[in-house]
C-alpha cells in the first residue's frame, strides 16, 4: 500500500514537471506587431504566427477567425486560438490621407482696383468620403478699393478630420489709365499762316483724381506751310498708366472753304483745295461703327466699301472713269478732284455699289436708321438736278445727329436744307 502510494506521487509530480516543462518549451506568438493600422482601402496581408516545441510544429491546429474589411474605417481583431492558448491581433483601419483640393482658374489672380472679386471656382474630394466640394470653407482678406497683395483661403476636412488648405493670391492693382478730354473739334483746319487757338483740355484718373496739371502737350506744327499734323496730349497717372491722344492740324492753302451752318459743303460749286487732306475724321468713323455693329444686330452687313480719299487720289478715279465712259457720263456719278465728299473725311459708300442696294434690306435699314448716328444718304432718288449726282443709296456723309434727323424728317437733299439749291 505504501509502495503504491508513493508510485502514484511520483507519477504526478512527473507529469506535472512534464506539463510545465513543455510549457516552457511550447511557442505560441504572432509575427509583426499585436496592433496594426491599415491606411484605408489598402488590402489586409496576414503576417502569420509561430507555434512549435523545440522543432515540432504545431501551426496547423491554429485555428484563425476574424476578418478585415478594408474598405471600412474601424477596428478589427483576428483571433488565433490553440486548445490551451488564444492570441490577438487588433488591425484599425484609418484614414490618414489628407483630401484634395484642385482651383479652378488661374492661382494667381489679377484685379483692377474697385472691381468686385469674382470666384473662379473650385473642386474637393476625399479617398474616403469622396465628393467634399460643398465641405469647403473660403475666407479672404480682399479690399478691392486698395492696392496691395492679397489671399484668398480654401480649407476643407474629412470625416476622419485630415484636412488640406491652399490658397489664391489676389493681385489688386491699378491697370485703368487716365482719361484725357480734348476741347473743341479733334480735327481743326487752318489755313497757311493763320491762327491758332488751343481750345483746352481735361484729364482724370481714377485714383488720383483731376490731372490736368500733368497733362504734357507736344507741338509739331508748321503754320506757314500746308500739310497735315498733330499735337499731342500725354499723361501719366501715379501707377504709371499712360494716355496719349492727338488732335490733328490740316494747314491748308489760302483758298476758301465753304461752312454753312457749321456744315463743310462740298459740291461742284463748292470746292476744297489740293492741299485738303484732313484724313478719317474720328467722329465720323465712330459714328460708322456704330451704325455698322447695330446693322449686324438686325441682320444686315454693311462693309465700308470706300472712305477718306486723297485729292490726287479722287483725281485718278474720275480719270479713270473719264477714260472709260467719257467726261460727260463720268461727271454724273463720280466727282472731279477738288469736288468730292471723300476727300473731306466725312463719306463713306457702304453696303452695295448698286443702284439696286436701295431696294435690298440693308439698304432699306441704312436708308430708314443712318440719321441716327449722324449720317444722311446723300444723294437721293430724283433729286439729281439738286446734288448734280445720279442717285447713290450706299453713300452716307457724315452731319451729326441733330442736322441729320432734321433732313431726314424733312426728306431734303443737303443743298436744300442749307439753303443753297
Amino acid at each position: 500500500m505504501k509502495k503504491k502510494l508513493l508510485f502514484i506521487i511520483g507519477s504526478g509530480l512527473f507529469i506535472t514537471f512534464v506539463f510545465l516543462g513543455s510549457l516552457y518549451i511550447f511557442s505560441f506568438r504572432l509575427n509583426g506587431k499585436n496592433k496594426i493600422e491599415l491606411p484605408v482601402g489598402m488590402e489586409y496581408k496576414e503576417l502569420g504566427y509561430k507555434a512549435n516545441i523545440f522543432s515540432l510544429s504545431f501551426e496547423n491546429l491554429v485555428k484563425v477567425n476574424g476578418k478585415v474589411d478594408s474598405s471600412k474605417l474601424g477596428k478589427y481583431v483576428i483571433t488565433y486560438e490553440l486548445p490551451f492558448k488564444k492570441l490577438l491581433r487588433e488591425v484599425f483601419v484609418v484614414d490618414k490621407e489628407k483630401p484634395n483640393i484642385e482651383l479652378d482658374g488661374d492661382k494667381e489672380i489679377v484685379l483692377s482696383i474697385g472691381y468686385d472679386y469674382q470666384e473662379s471656382g473650385y473642386k474637393a474630394s476625399d479617398n474616403y468620403d469622396g465628393e467634399l466640394t460643398d465641405k469647403v470653407e473660403i475666407t479672404n482678406n480682399i479690399d478691392k478699393n486698395k492696392i496691395g497683395e492679397y489671399k484668398v483661403n480654401y480649407l476643407v476636412k474629412d470625416s476622419s478630420n485630415n484636412k488640406t488648405e491652399v490658397e489664391r493670391i489676389v493681385k489688386v492693382i491699378d491697370n485703368i489709365p487716365p482719361v484725357i478730354s480734348l476741347k473743341g473739334s479733334r480735327n481743326i483746319t487752318v489755313k497757311v499762316n493763320g491762327n491758332y487757338e488751343e481750345d483746352g483740355y481735361t484729364s482724370s484718373d481714377n485714383l488720383d483724381g483731376d490731372i490736368t496739371n500733368k497733362v504734357k502737350v507736344s507741338r509739331n506744327v508748321d503754320f506757314s506751310k500746308f500739310g497735315t499734323y498733330s499735337i499731342l496730349y500725354e499723361v501719366e497717372d501715379s501707377s504709371n498708366n499712360k494716355t496719349t491722344i492727338s488732335r490733328t492740324i490740316n494747314v491748308i492753302e489760302n483758298v476758301e472753304i465753304t461752312y454753312i451752318k457749321g456744315i463743310l459743303l462740298v459740291n461742284k460749286k463748292y470746292h476744297l483745295p489740293a492741299n485738303y487732306n484732313p484724313g478719317v475724321n474720328s467722329e465720323a468713323y465712330q459714328a460708322l461703327q456704330r451704325l455698322q455693329a447695330d446693322g449686324r444686330v438686325a441682320g444686315h452687313g454693311l462693309p465700308l466699301l470706300s472712305g477718306f480719299r486723297s485729292y490726287n487720289d479722287q483725281k485718278y478715279l474720275f480719270n479713270s472713269y473719264v477714260a472709260k465712259d467719257g467726261e460727260a457720263l463720268a461727271s454724273t456719278y463720280s466727282a472731279r478732284p477738288g469736288q468730292s465728299e471723300h476727300q473731306t473725311g466725312l463719306a463713306f459708300d457702304v453696303g452695295q455699289i448698286s443702284d439696286n442696294f436701295g431696294n435690298t434690306a440693308a439698304g432699306i435699314w441704312l436708308k430708314e436708321n443712318c440719321h441716327k448716328y449722324g449720317f444722311i444718304i446723300r444723294y437721293l432718288k430724283g433729286k439729281e438736278s439738286i446734288t448734280g449726282y445720279k442717285y447713290e443709296p450706299w453713300h452716307i456723309r457724315y452731319v451729326g445727329e441733330n442736322v441729320a434727323t432734321e433732313i431726314y424728317n424733312q426728306g431734303v437733299t443737303l443743298e436744300e436744307y442749307l439753303g443753297v439749291a
